[in-house]
């Protein structure tokens, strides 16, 4: 009975570590693909409502109000259902001290940020979320994407169609 019991506890505890490793990033506090709309805007203090995304064709949700040292803005990207499928977070520019934060919390996937130039790109993962830091040379500041896997290929493929049809428009020009 000892053994069943035992076994049972540990089947648990593997089932719960499993859940636990799978959830998403939860850019202050609020988990993609988990969260709503509704629950950002209580929890945001000054967010409103910033028109629909062009990639989800949800709501948007702008705020100043972090209460973090550092961040400009905040821009949630939710879902035509107001689920939370991304965060865009604009800060001071620290790539570095970014990534060892960042590291802490996520599995890193890229890191080309240059210490040196204070410049750069990382990737991260979490659960089904991309976490994707971009701090631009000459620049003041950085941004921090989160996220949903779903979404980001949703952005990725965009930009490419957009790309490919500039440069059409480019050599039909010339």
């Amino acid at each position: 009975m000892k053994r069943i019991k035992a076994g049972l506890l540990g089947l648990a505890a593997l089932t719960l570590s499993a859940v636990a490793l799978a959830e998403n990033a939860a850019p202050f506090g609020f988990e993609l693909g988990v969260a709503t709309m509704p629950q950002v805007k209580t929890g945001m203090q000054g967010a409103t409502v910033d028109g629909l995304n062009e990639h989800t064709r949800g709501p948007m949700l702008r705020t100043t109000s972090t209460g973090v040292d550092g961040v400009h803005e905040v821009v949630f990207i939710f879902t035509p259902d107001n689920v939370l499928v991304g965060a865009l977070v604009t800060m001071n520019k620290d790539p570095v001290s970014a990534v060892k934060t960042l590291q802490r919390k996520y599995k890193m996937t890229s890191n080309g940020v240059d210490s040196f130039m204070n410049n750069g790109n990382a990737e991260f993962v979490k659960g089904d979320s991309v976490i994707q830091l971009v701090a631009p040379h000459l620049s003041f500041q950085q941004h921090i994407l989160y996220a949903t896997k779903g979404m980001y290929a949703t952005f990725r493929g965009n930009m490419n169609e957009s790309s490919a049809q500039k440069q059409q428009r480019k050599d039909s020009a010339l």
